[in-house]
């Protein structure tokens, strides 16, 4: 009994995250399970990046992401700041340190683990880039010197003829951020709807992006459309100096509703590769819909009712489902799997 009693101590906890992180002497707390929201979760084998926010009202710096362990993995560990507790600022007017976490994502390949910081009223926002492999040290910064406080949205990595490139989305802008570490500065990135006569264009502000594969973006507009460009088809327009880097968009249809949480799993096998998976707020529904049917309600899949907020859906082992909840009223809500491992058969297994 007493072996059984452990065995599902363990797999209870394996679907939660513990906010709770002490300071560098071990003694006191620096965050604690009720007090924070998650906002993101970045994955690294079974090393989880949670990106928090604080609850509270208070103006003064507060913590922002943690390190915490995968919930697949039985082995529980303690969370902890990430990368430490003396990387963050300490004062409203130090903008040296981490300030406010907006998103992070990691490159797998390379261990790497790039943070948007949104910085604050006193600091500018900031890119930093984090070495997993190489005891979290800082390999790269870039200071955003001509964005405002709170304009970082989010981050998606792709590779192209070996370099490592970040497209960063920012709040109703005309264009993307495009960046990588050898860059001199950032380029702006146009995303352009092509016209039947070859003249002017439309440009289209995108709402939430995501990677499809290695080279494809996939793209929600503010109207619940959905396309998709070609990463490997980035121009460089020469004729108009407002545009540096631009790339066309075909319409694949629209979405069931305002959309969020916009995902499409790694690869896997096939068919796998072929869904897009999102979450209406409105109904409380994670759909995903297949990218070989038509973008109409036929096409798509219920595959979980939730009843708080989500703030992502993240893929797991074998290619299992999980959704992230921005608040757990209870240690072990933060999370939940709806979709089982992918046995060697290809059927799948939905969980209530």
């Amino acid at each position: 009994m007493k072996h059984f009693s452990i065995v599902w101590y363990l797999i209870v906890c394996s679907s939660a995250w513990n906010l709770a992180t002490y300071d560098d002497t071990g003694l006191h707390f620096i965050t604690n399970n009720n007090d924070y929201d998650i906002v993101h979760v970045s994955l690294f084998y079974v090393r989880s990046f949670l990106t928090i926010r604080s609850r509270g009202n208070s103006t003064d710096h507060q913590i922002t992401i943690i390190e915490s362990t995968w919930p697949e993995n039985l082995l529980p560990i303690q969370s902890r700041v990430f990368p430490n507790d003396l990387s963050y600022a300490k004062t409203q007017s130090n903008c040296n340190g981490i300030v406010k976490t907006m998103q992070t994502a990691v490159d797998r390949k390379n261990g790497l683990l790039w943070l948007l910081d949104n910085g604050s009223k006193y600091c500018i926002p900031k890119l930093i880039v984090f070495d997993l492999l190489r005891g979290n040290n800082e390999v790269h910064r870039y200071v955003f010197k001509r964005l405002k406080c709170d304009s970082l949205k989010s981050i998606q990595l792709y590779a192209k003829e070996g370099i490592e490139y970040a497209l960063i989305l920012l709040h109703r802008s005309r264009f993307l951020i495009q960046y990588s570490m050898s860059s001199i500065r950032p380029k702006k990135l146009t995303l352009i709807i092509p016209t039947r006569n070859g003249g002017a264009y439309d440009v289209l502000i995108p709402a939430e992006i995501t990677m499809k594969g290695d080279d494809e973006l996939v793209i929600s507009d503010y109207s619940n459309g959905l396309w998709f460009a070609n990463l490997n088809k980035i121009k460089h327009n020469i004729r108009n100096k407002d545009i540096e880097l631009f790339v066309e968009v075909k319409y694949l249809g629209s979405l069931l509703g305002n959309a969020k949480a916009l995902t499409v799993p790694p690869v896997f096998d096939d068919e796998t590769n072929q869904y897009l998976y999102y979450y209406l707020p409105r109904d409380g529904a994670v759909l995903r819909w297949n990218f070989r049917f038509p973008l109409q309600a036929e096409g798509h899949e219920v595959l979980y009712f939730a009843k708080s907020s989500i703030v992502q859906i993240v893929f797991g082992a074998k290619g299992s489902v999980w959704i992230v909840y921005e608040h757990a009223d209870e240690l072990g809500d933060h999370c939940r799997r709806i979709l089982n491992f992918l046995p060697f058969n290809g059927s799948r297994l939905l969980l209530s």
